[in-house]
């Protein structure tokens, strides 16, 4: 079936702009702008942040070796010269703990030779005598970073690492962005967008217009670039290409279309727990909590047909009970799409059924 002939993913109270004038769909115009978003937002960087984390610490941990190493030996020059104006042994004041003090005062703004009070060929480095303590510290340590071959190739080595690896993976979600795009009319992948509705980005942004962005897009690529969103993919089967989201889409659909039968024929046997709320609007929430633990969270305006809007791995009957409770009290979790004050109970599963068709009064 085309794009046309379904029912628009999202219910506008006014049209956008880029359809006022007629061209192209609701889902068109929701996916346009969401590949936009996810280019333009920032996702590519996010993610390939996010999986170079290991080449990243290894040049941060060599970078703070080589540092804390040059930091020591100029922080030890300026202890000689502060122990000459103790007139004492380096090491013995050292081994004292009778420089740091003075160590710290001479950190100011003081020239070496004037600090000293002594001639300039008494100071280390005499053509310097003119300058401060602290440029003076801030030489060594950068002759400390710069002066020591072996360190700085290793720390040329792991920055070339990383930054060929984050340049490698931003230009594979470039590619996959790149792909999406191309194949954005293609009707296996069109029967997939329209499975789903809106929704914020992972980031919690819904545009200017509060339209927000196509949420399959963004729970199934764009969230695969936030650390705590990211962690959920750990635990679904697919992976990030165009191919995969197009099967994640179907195989979250069958159970959909199970539950939504589960409306017209309660007798109808599922491995799933489902719970089913509509509220005064007719607006319809459904959780649908598979047995190995995926919650398949959907919404439905009136008139419309039931659309994707999350799934969610490692999920326990406790907290689907938790979330059915909520939109009966009048605290649906949604954000874009989220059900009124008075919703009710209308269909679920068998045990979801027992649980809440007993007489209840909203909050």
């Amino acid at each position: 079936m085309s794009t046309e002939e379904q029912p628009p993913s999202i219910q506008l109270t006014h049209l956008p702009a880029a359809l006022e004038t007629g061209s192209g769909t609701v889902l068109e115009w929701l996916v346009d702008r969401t590949l936009h978003h996810m280019r333009e937002g920032g996702f590519p960087k996010r993610y390939a942040d996010m999986h170079t984390a290991a080449e990243a610490a290894a040049y941060s941990e060599i970078r703070t070796t080589l540092r804390s190493e040059a930091r020591r030996r100029a922080c030890a020059k300026v202890q000689n010269l502060a122990a000459i104006v103790l007139d004492i042994d380096p090491a013995e004041g050292r081994e004292l703990g009778q420089l740091w003090h003075l160590s710290a005062e001479m950190m100011g703004n003081t020239a070496v030779g004037e600090f000293l009070k002594l001639p300039p060929v008494a100071v280390e480095h005499a053509e310097s005598a003119p300058q401060t303590i602290k440029a003076f510290w801030l030489d060594h340590y950068l002759g400390g970073l710069n002066n020591e071959p072996a360190n700085a190739a290793e720390l040329q080595r792991t920055a070339k690492v990383l930054t060929e690896t984050h340049a490698r993976v931003t230009q594979s979600v470039e590619a996959l962005l790149d792909e999406l795009d191309l194949r954005k009319r293609d009707p296996e992948l069109v029967e997939a967008l329209d499975a789903w509705t809106n929704s914020p980005d992972s980031q919690g942004d819904i545009g200017a217009d509060k339209y927000g962005w196509h949420a399959g897009l963004i729970h199934f690529f764009e969230y695969q670039g936030h650390p705590l969103k990211a962690r959920r993919f750990k635990y679904i089967e697919e992976s990030m290409t165009v191919a995969e989201f197009i099967n994640f889409s179907k195989r979250l659909s069958v159970h959909v279309a199970e539950s939504i039968a589960l409306l017209q024929d309660p007798s109808i046997e599922t491995e799933n727990h489902v719970t089913i709320f509509e509220d005064s609007s007719r607006d319809r929430r459904y959780y649908i909590l598979q047995p190995n633990g995926e919650l398949i969270i959907c919404f439905q305006k009136p008139g419309q047909g039931v659309k994707l809007t999350t799934m969610i791995p490692r999920i326990d009957i406790e907290y689907l009970h938790k979330i059915s409770d909520e939109c009966l009290d009048g605290h649906d979790r949604g954000q874009l799409n989220k059900l009124g004050p008075y919703a009710t109970f209308i269909g679920g599963s068998p045990s979801m059924r027992a649980k809440y068709e007993k007489p209840r009064t909203s909050c």
